[in-house]
């Protein structure tokens, strides 16, 4: 596998100043610096004959297997193409917020062709390299940078993937998830059987922690209702107070991390980020 350094630079949209007032920032280049697996996306508008046809749901992320081998014949030339993954998307979100470019940071390895069986194969073999996950986790301790982990999906939360995330969980400084995959989480590797989310977004604040004099911070959302900030003061909720028209829920989240860790780079606060987000 080729290793791939890029640095993200911004594209101006004029509908910055819509969501927020401008900011200019004086953040150093690669400020932020994000690992993770490249994905080449396929994005397309579908009905709800197609999901029938392939047992698929609105909204839903899971693993794909062997039974999903046609959606590919089924969409082939109608796809639009894009660079994602969780870690691109969110460092790539933060470069468009900041319109600063080369403050965002991202390193990821592919393959050397663009088969999608092999692509598959890589991302695995990247997701189970635990040796390298927790040398990453021990470098951000030792040199006391903030570490910010996301719970990904739910089957990255569940056996056997979930046990990394739970090996990491005491260098996290920041949190950000979604409920439903916090939820899987906390079941599976924290034997936290409530599904109330006061008790699980707390459990996972309170989860062993190496430098203490960092409290973590624990976000989870909720796509289109709320979301949830666990701090070492308290736990607070904050209604979402724009409707808005969601066509990629994964990529959704994944700006709206982007948004946070952006914001919480400029103000140390993350209460007032998640109001302004």
């Amino acid at each position: 596998m080729d290793q791939v350094l890029h640095s993200l630079s911004a594209q101006r949209n004029p509908t910055l100043g819509e969501f927020f007032e401008p900011v200019q920032p004086d953040l150093a280049d690669g400020t932020f610096f994000g690992i993770g697996n490249p994905l080449l996306d396929l994005s397309i508008k579908v009905d709800e004959r197609f999901l029938k046809k392939h047992n698929l749901k609105e909204g839903q992320i899971l693993l794909a297997g062997n039974e999903h081998q046609q959606i590919f014949d089924d969409i082939d030339g109608k796809a639009r193409l894009a660079s994602g993954g969780s870690s691109q998307n969110i460092m790539r979100s933060i470069a468009w917020f900041l319109q600063q470019p080369r403050v965002a940071t991202y390193m990821g390895c592919v393959g050397t062709d663009f088969d999608s069986t092999r692509l598959q194969e890589v991302a695995q073999e990247a997701v189970s390299n635990r040796e390298a996950f927790m040398r990453i986790c021990e470098h951000s301790h030792k040199k006391r940078k903030i570490f910010a982990m996301t719970l990904s999906a739910k089957y990255i939360c569940d056996d056997p993937y979930g046990s990394r995330l739970l090996s990491a969980l005491p260098y996290a400084d920041i949190v950000f998830g979604i409920e439903d995959d916090a939820k899987v989480f906390a079941r599976s590797q924290l034997d936290i059987e409530s599904t109330n989310l006061h008790t699980i977004i707390k459990a996972i604040h309170n989860a062993p922690k190496w430098n203490m004099n960092r409290p973590r911070i624990v976000v989870l959302s909720k796509l289109k209702v709320r979301t949830t900030v666990a701090t070492v003061e308290n736990v607070k909720e904050y209604e979402w107070k724009r409707q808005v028209n969601v066509v990629d829920t994964h990529g959704c989240a994944d700006a709206f991390a982007g948004g946070m860790f952006m914001l919480f780079s400029l103000t140390q606060l993350l209460l007032v980020v998640s109001h302004k987000i």
